[in-house]
């Protein structure tokens, strides 16, 4: 199969299409604002301190102690207040660095150097961009404080993991190098603090790494074992200190029973597989990732298609395994909670199956020598591929939701501005009661306030939608208490203009 994935003509489209595709995304977080949770952490924390706060929500709540230290770290600090937008853009740069990470390590110990960096810095780009658009709920993945410093984490630091056992033990005759290994160690304890799909899926996925080397070798990786153990104690031992069985098992149990989580796990099993295939740029980028392998498959530097296992067929064992480690990932989570599962908690199951799945590809793609030596001598041209991942990557409604948010959310957020404004104004008064409009009164008012002129009115509508990638419960018109009490206030007034 003739063509060139390692220099490919006009770099200029594909970086131009990343930045245009990436932009919106880094630019809606500057428009977002704090929602209830955020201000729940906040009170905790001015309750209970730094540290009181987060033992109480790991003693009466869940054992996710990585997640809620960045919380009250962040908070202690009084970050989200000031820089809500910074929460975000850490989360997009370190996913984009760990793609990289991962990347690099595979091409550095695996494929010989074979990709240049700048190559890497684009697919690690691609690979980001993906993991954007596939997120079951975005909005609460990435905008939400609260939310996506909890099921984030878990996948950068999966893949930080992934990258560190490559470099550590590319091959079982190498022994085991400390340097990679005890950061990987230190890591997956990180995990077990995140949520629990994190941990669960990991340890899947190392035992079957393991098994895998060692059907295919008849040697145990090392690296791999170590980080299972680790892993499995750490995760029991957070199970049975935290409040996981406890007060989180009684708050959410409900009534439901134990036979209908089966029914449950199926529907939530295939959710996460819908939320991977309904985007266009997850098939163009798996086909493409198996035309690479089968590219590379018969180059000497390659030691995946060199090792044992290569010119084994492994795409339907494969797809059968990962829709496994997504059952068995669910199963535990909603047996305890009855099924009780919001669709953020999705998001982590979604990026760690949907990266799996990308790797499968690459890695059936590689050992398919077969296929390789078939199809050596088809031409393909090489703006073939760029230009069909071009359109997939633009023509995606994910993206279409992210630029509309950064419009709407000029005006959402001055609404927002403005009411916390009033607040103030009421408090520096000594008042505790305020009168704001309701959100679409308040973001009219912006918008006249922007364009006093008048404006088209399909634009109009749209820049009035709420907009999808900003998170926020409108807890101020909830009467959340919450809120009142973070501001300290007694009650919140919403009325409408002329009333």
């Amino acid at each position: 199969m003739r063509t060139s994935f390692v220099k490919s003509g006009r770099p200029y489209l594909l970086w131009g299409t990343l930045i245009f595709c990436l932009l919106p995304f880094f630019l809606v977080p500057f428009f977002n604002s704090m929602a209830s949770d955020d201000y729940l952490v906040y009170l905790q924390d001015r309750k209970y301190g730094l540290w009181g706060g987060q033992a109480q929500i790991y003693q009466h709540w869940t054992g996710r102690f990585t997640a809620t230290f960045i919380l009250f770290f962040l908070v202690d600090r009084n970050i989200p207040e000031r820089f809500y937008y910074l929460h975000t853009l850490l989360l997009l740069v370190s996913m984009g660095a760990a793609f990289y990470f991962f990347l690099n390590s595979l091409n550095k110990i695996l494929l010989g150097g074979l990709f240049k960096k700048v190559r890497l810095v684009q697919a690690s780009l691609v690979l980001l961009l993906l993991t954007l658009y596939v997120q079951a709920e975005i909005s609460t993945g990435f905008y939400w404080f609260s939310s996506s410093l909890t099921y984030q984490p878990p996948f950068i630091f999966t893949l930080l993991i992934a990258g560190l056992l490559i470099r550590g033990s590319a091959t079982a005759t190498h022994g085991v190098k400390m340097q990679y290994l005890i950061p990987a160690l230190l890591l997956c304890i990180l995990v077990c603090g995140t949520t629990e799909i994190g941990p669960i899926y990991l340890m899947l996925s190392l035992l079957v790494l393991s098994v895998f080397i060692y059907r295919t070798t008849g040697k145990i990786p090392t690296a791999a074992a170590a980080c299972l153990a680790v892993t499995l104690v750490t995760g029991i031992v957070v199970m049975s200190t935290c409040g996981l069985f406890s007060g989180r098992a009684k708050l959410m149990n409900g009534n439901t029973s134990i036979a209908s989580v089966l029914p449950m796990v199926l529907f939530r099993s295939a959710s996460v597989f819908y939320y991977i295939l309904r985007v266009p740029a997850f098939w163009v980028v798996s086909f493409l990732l198996y035309g690479l392998g089968l590219k590379l498959s018969p180059l000497e530097g390659n030691k995946l298609s060199a090792s044992p296992w290569g010119g084994r067929r492994i795409i339907l064992p494969g797809l059968l395994i990962i829709a496994g480690a997504v059952a068995l990932s669910l199963s535990p989570i909603l047996a305890i909670t009855r099924g009780s599962f919001p669709t953020r908690s999705l998001d982590t199951l979604v990026d760690l199956t949907s990266a799996s799945l990308l790797a499968l590809m690459f890695t059936a793609g590689t050992m398919d020598t077969r296929t390789a030596a078939l199809v050596k001598d088809i031409h393909i041209p090489t703006s073939a591929p760029l230009l069909l991942l071009i359109v997939t990557l633009t023509a995606t409604i994910p993206l279409v939701d992210a630029w509309d948010s950064v419009f709407a959310g000029y005006f959402y957020h001055g609404m927002v501005q403005q009411r916390k404004k009033l607040i103030h104004e009421a408090l520096n008064s000594e008042r505790k009661v305020v009168t704001i409009k309701p959100a679409e009164a308040g973001v009219e008012e912006k918008i006249k306030e922007r364009f006093p002129h008048g404006i088209f009115e399909t634009v109009h509508t749209m820049l009035l939608e709420k907009p999808v990638l900003i998170y926020d419960d409108n807890g101020m018109e909830r009467a959340d208490s919450a809120v009142y009490q973070y501001y300290g206030l007694d009650s919140i007034i919403v009325k409408n203009p002329g009333d």
